[in-house]
């Protein structure tokens, strides 16, 4: 920890050091929460699966903290150019395998998107497991 705050970023920095982090790594590593994102990784989100369903002009997407990647595999067999985001190297890493295994290309990376700008366009942003992470300073 800084001696000091003399900015906003240094304010954020001693904020997040007070709150208690999942520990992502482990938690895809470990693998010993039967989460149903863990337990039926290549299960979409119903949300997800409906909405597309009713929308057609979606080419390029960004999924915000796609653990391992279910929801962007189902983007990409719905012929939707993907970029897929999260915090967890194992996730990433885990997700490589999966995309691998249902013979979809996806461009995966390993990323802290609150710190780091995202940069690129897309027609879709979707997000079902980082927003409601953050700490509330954030």
């Amino acid at each position: 920890m800084r001696p000091f705050i003399n900015s906003y970023n240094d304010l954020m920095d001693f904020l997040d050091d007070k709150v208690a982090n999942v520990e992502w790594d482990e938690f895809y590593g470990e693998r010993k929460f039967q989460a149903p994102f863990i337990t039926q990784n290549t299960m979409p989100d119903e949300d997800l699966v409906e909405f597309l369903a009713n929308t057609i002009l979606i080419k390029t997407a960004i999924e915000l903290g796609c653990g391992e990647g279910r929801n962007a595999v189902y983007m990409a067999k719905k012929g939707i150019s993907i970029t897929a985001v999260d915090i967890s190297p194992v996730a990433i890493e885990n997700a490589m395998k999966i995309a691998s295994d249902s013979n979809v290309n996806i461009d995966f990376r390993y990323q802290d998107i609150i710190k780091d700008k995202i940069c690129g366009q897309y027609d879709f942003a979707y997000d079902s497991g980082l927003l409601h992470h953050l700490a509330p300073h954030r």
